[in-house]
């Protein structure tokens, strides 16, 4: 430990203390500051999750009405349930790109349904929000999936062009956070559900990319330059697991590479310093799932 401390002190933080990444710690902890002691109520949590199951349920027709709700709701309680019928063109864009990305992390673990052949949702989603990196990614893990890594590594270079990095996951938690207290859910109760209805496996979507950057790094200067671009790209995203996941990426594609000792120890102290600050933020703001 004393020697990752070391290492930052030799570092300029400057770009990353005055990063969106510590903006969006900030608003996560916002967020969920009324969730201090949350951990001590699961059982009232528990209760608030089977009050949203069961309005799920009584609630299924029509599905045009509040379809994200449903969508989101249906994708945590039924994943192996098709989406198709809340997806609609009369939907508000907003609405219709985050219905389309659960659709899309849907099929990662459910590849059975007729919307996940081919790449036609990660395509539609790149049109109706072309200047957001997020629809790129998962464009690239179609690709790769398909091991078509030319194609992939084509989509991520166009999605570095993007201006904005995206996930949709704010989006998705304020929506339900106003949705929630229409069932009589609110304060803590509502920013816990809220949170935890709308990671809908995000984690595996950035995981995924990871190893196929480090791997093809180590004999590709092109590959390097652009995980590397995604790096950053990433530590500017919105949410704290983009930051971290962006940090991380640049540890694993220097070390894949063989870079000089003293990129890879500033990439690991980087590293560090997002963990470090994860933990503190979690210490201070228990939560089981904000985290």
């Amino acid at each position: 430990m004393r020697k990752c401390i070391a290492i930052t002190k030799d570092i300029d933080w400057t770009k990353i203390k005055n990063s969106r990444a510590i903006f969006t710690v900030l608003l996560v902890i916002s967020l969920f500051s009324s969730s201090v002691n949350a951990i001590d109520h699961h059982s009232n949590a528990d209760n608030e999750k089977e009050i949203a199951r069961q309005w799920l349920e009584k609630n299924q027709k029509p599905p045009t009405e509040l379809p994200l709700m449903k969508a989101l709701l249906s994708l945590h309680y039924q994943p192996s349930s098709t989406l198709l019928p809340f997806r609609s063109n009369e939907l508000a864009n907003s609405k219709r790109r985050i219905i389309i990305s659960l659709m899309i992390i849907q099929c990662t673990d459910n590849p059975q349904f007729s919307y996940c052949d081919g790449a036609t949702l990660e395509n539609e989603l790149v049109k109706l929000n072309p200047k957001n990196l997020f629809p790129y990614l998962l464009l690239f893990n179609h690709y790769v999936e398909k091991g078509d890594v030319n194609q992939a590594l084509t989509s991520l270079k166009k999605g570095l062009l993007a201006t904005e990095v995206n996930d949709y996951y704010f989006e998705k938690v304020m929506y339900l956070r106003s949705k929630l207290a229409n069932l009589g859910i609110g304060g803590k109760e509502a920013n816990l559900l809220a949170e935890e209805f709308s990671g809908n496996s995000l984690g595996k979507i950035y995981i995924k990319i990871m190893p196929t950057c480090a791997e093809h790094s180590k004999t590709s200067t092109e590959w390097r330059s652009v995980c590397l671009k995604l790096s950053d790209r990433l530590e500017e995203g919105k949410t704290f697991l983009a930051n971290v996941v962006g940090a991380a990426l640049r540890r694993d594609v220097l070390k894949a590479a063989s870079a000089d000792e003293t990129k890879l120890k500033e990439a690991l102290a980087r590293r560090v310093f997002y963990n470090s600050f994860r933990e503190k933020a979690r210490v201070k703001f228990p939560c089981s799932t904000c985290w």
